[in-house]
């Protein structure tokens, strides 16, 4: 029996060291992307689109890695976070920065509403994560529009992403309690990246306080909500 944990142990710190390779490889393939994308579009802007798609399909599987990797450290108690002083107003444009090609091959435009002078207590590049993939995930059911609202609420900071497309179904807004931003207990049915993003939220703290995630379907655009809150 402890022959066969420690195979699986072994097992699974290759399998993380590989996903961490091909996390490595594929961004290195996203960047000679855009630029032979920064190349070919000029030459034929008719190749947009299709180098758009290609570029969202890469960076889907490159999220799909991290949040492997993410897993895997989770569960380990591996998970790095190092938190500083940020402008919220960066992180957010660096998010649309990277997904800016996806956004415009769809016609989304996006709006900001954030005083840029507002700073919160964070890890830049696991909130950077979450707020990427519910960026991404908004885009994918956007008709049209994505805003992105960010407050300064008593002592958390709130960071809501709305669109307007047709909301959340109601089997995933039932995995996150609307009052608490308490997930229901881990299984097949529960979507990894929200799953994910609630670990994160939760690694931010501040005493006894600790950071949530809430989903419905009150966007001020019509369809569903996504807000990150942190203390």
């Amino acid at each position: 029996m402890n022959i066969e944990k420690n195979e699986l142990n072994d097992f699974s710190l290759v399998l993380a060291s590989s996903v961490h390779d091909m996390k490595n490889s594929l961004g290195m393939l996203l960047a000679s992307l855009e630029d032979v994308m920064a190349k070919v579009n000029s030459i034929n802007p008719e190749c947009k689109n299709d180098f758009s798609i290609l570029q969202y399909e890469a960076a889907r599987i490159n999220s799909e890695l991290v949040r492997l990797l993410s897993v895997y450290r989770f569960q380990n108690d591996r998970m790095p976070i190092n938190v500083d002083e940020h402008h919220v107003i960066d992180l957010i444009e660096d998010q649309i920065a990277k997904n800016q090609p996806l956004l415009t091959s769809k016609n989304i435009s996006i709006d900001i509403d954030c005083d840029d002078s507002l700073t919160a207590f964070f890890d830049f590049e696991l909130l950077g994560g979450v707020i990427n993939d519910a960026l991404v995930n908004s885009s994918r059911y956007s008709r049209e529009r994505i805003l992105i609202v960010v407050r300064a609420i008593d002592e958390f900071t709130e960071i809501a992403i709305h669109d307007d497309g047709d909301g959340f179904p109601v089997d995933m807004l039932g995995l996150v309690d609307d009052k608490t931003g308490v997930n229901v207990e881990f299984s097949e049915r529960t979507h990894l990246g929200l799953y994910l993003a609630m670990r994160i939220a939760r690694l931010h703290k501040s005493g006894e306080v600790c950071g949530q995630v809430f989903i419905n379907n009150n966007s001020l655009l019509g369809g569903g909500s996504f807000m990150l809150s942190i203390p």
